[in-house]
């Protein structure tokens, strides 16, 4: 459910790490700009399906101890408003016209990342330990930040 908005960060963060090394043109920043802004609004409850779903989903009282309502939690606040916000930062960073504007976006940007990758710990920390005292043979999602 996660999945859509996880990929509009990745390509969102490969798209500004090709701008910063010089190699798209006006229109690709232009595009890039819009590609982050909406995938900003994917990882939107109101805007995606899939994290509506994931918002509602109620965790069998079979699995209860194992605290995945935390897990459902943290990954839709991954995407929002975590995710949001990183993607937003992104075309701030992309936007800015001046070395102010520029510095200012970045700050926010990496302050956006942080967050992403603290919420994507604290969920990967109740999966793995879930993923493990089950026995399963799977693998943790694949969030970006």
């Amino acid at each position: 459910d996660i999945g859509s908005c996880a990929a509009g960060v990745h390509e969102s963060l490969v798209a500004l790490a090709d701008v910063q090394a010089g190699h798209n043109s006006a229109a690709d920043v232009k595009s890039a700009i819009s590609d982050a802004q909406y995938g900003a609004s994917n990882c939107s409850p109101a805007n995606s399906m899939p994290i509506d779903d994931l918002q509602s989903y109620q965790v069998p009282e079979s699995l209860d101890s194992y605290r995945l309502v935390g897990v459902v939690t943290g990954l839709v606040n991954w995407a929002a408003p975590d995710a949001i916000n990183a993607q937003n930062d992104v075309a701030k960073v992309l936007a800015a016209k001046t070395p102010a504007a520029k510095a200012s976006a970045e700050a926010a940007l990496q302050q956006a990342l942080n967050k992403l990758n603290k919420q994507r710990a604290a969920v990967d920390t109740i999966m793995a330990r879930t993923i493990k005292a089950l026995g399963m043979h799977a693998a943790l999602p694949s969030l970006p930040g």
